[in-house]
């Protein structure tokens, strides 16, 4: 306890050069940025909880509590260890996420293209015929005939539209 913070170790490694060592390698600028903040902070004295403190962005308040239960206890190191289970399993958890959603999107994206291939190819000739008719239609067909007619006037700006706007 009476250690100053620059020469404990944890798992024999001094805190400042594991610090020193994550923030080489890691390749996002504004975390290896935070990283190499807490390396100057725990430098001069600062708890490791602190010092993630001032990062709220990086560092979210539960690590920061377990780190500062870790460091009181005495048990660190194993607090780093479950923190990092943790971590690995969001991941995880996170990638299958993603991946059970890819196929729903993909038959989302499909079925999104073929109605506009249809309202856009197949529907204005049938529109051209029930106009040679002359028959009176149900108000549900007349408004896909006019949301058909509205798309093929003006597609090519919705679509420019939906580009600019993502």
């Amino acid at each position: 306890r009476g250690v100053p913070h620059r020469y404990r170790t944890y798992a024999g490694v001094a805190l400042t050069a594991a610090l020193e060592l994550l923030g080489s390698q890691i390749s996002n600028r504004s975390l290896a940025g935070a990283v190499s903040q807490l390396q100057d902070d725990v430098r001069i004295g600062t708890s490791l909880s602190n010092a993630m403190a001032k990062h709220p962005l990086a560092f979210p308040e539960l690590y920061c509590r377990m780190i500062a239960v870790g460091e009181r206890s005495g048990n660190l190191g194993e607090v780093l260890e479950q923190l990092a289970t943790y971590l690995e399993r969001t991941q995880v958890t996170l990638g299958k996420i993603r991946g059970a959603m890819a196929y729903p999107a993909f038959i989302l994206a499909l079925a999104v293209v073929v109605v506009l291939i249809l309202l856009n190819v197949a529907l204005p000739p049938m529109v051209r015929l029930f106009e040679e008719f002359g028959a009176e239609l149900p108000w549900p067909t007349l408004l896909l005939m006019g949301t058909a007619q509205f798309l093929t006037d003006h597609g090519l700006q919705l679509f420019w539209g939906a580009g600019a706007l993502s």
